[in-house]
């Protein structure tokens, strides 16, 4: 009698946000927001640093932090995507050398937990760190961005991307796409 083939568990569902770096019509949406949220956040530091005359230097920092964001979140999001794609293979690596039920049990959480972080602890604590991530980026990309960028000294660049990095940080990874 014929040996049944074994079953492979293949997680390849992505998270709605990880959509947001492919191209499509949200990107319309999605990158002035994103300008006028930093640009924003950068006037407001100029202004609390006494800067009167704030469109120059708007005019040379406000895209770079734009896009420096943008990098920030990729990396965050590729974060993610490797740890739970790690725990998924794990578990289908699992079901392969025998140990089935916990392998299964493993793949469908790491697949759950990308779609849902609210769905287990340690789903929202991965989560949480890859938002963090890309939050500790943020802040260091645009430190030393403003530093070389601005002649508004060290202070100034501390503050701003203390700032840029709270007020931009991908929030939405923390979005859930299925609940439970």
């Amino acid at each position: 009698m014929k040996q049944p083939k074994p079953i492979k568990l293949y997680n390849l569902i992505f998270p709605i946000w990880i959509m947001l770096f492919f191209p499509g019509w949200w990107w319309l949406l999605i990158i002035p927001a994103n300008f006028a949220l930093d640009w924003f956040v950068l006037r407001r530091c100029m202004q609390k640093h006494g800067v009167e005359d704030t469109a120059p230097l708007l005019k040379t920092t406000a895209w770079r932090t734009c896009l420096l964001g943008f990098l920030a979140d990729l990396i965050g999001s590729a974060a993610l995507l490797a740890v739970f794609g790690a725990l998924s293979f794990l578990g289908e690596h699992m079901i392969d050398t025998g140990d089935s039920e916990r392998g299964l049990a493993l793949a469908k959480w790491a697949g759950n937990a990308m779609l849902s972080p609210w769905s287990s602890p340690g789903a929202f604590l991965i989560t949480v760190l890859g938002v963090l991530l890309a939050g500790l980026l943020i802040y260091r990309f645009n430190r030393r961005m403003l530093r070389k960028r601005t002649e508004l000294g060290d202070d100034f660049a501390e503050y701003a991307a203390k700032w840029l990095a709270i007020a931009t940080m991908p929030y939405l990874f923390l979005l859930p796409i299925i609940t439970g």
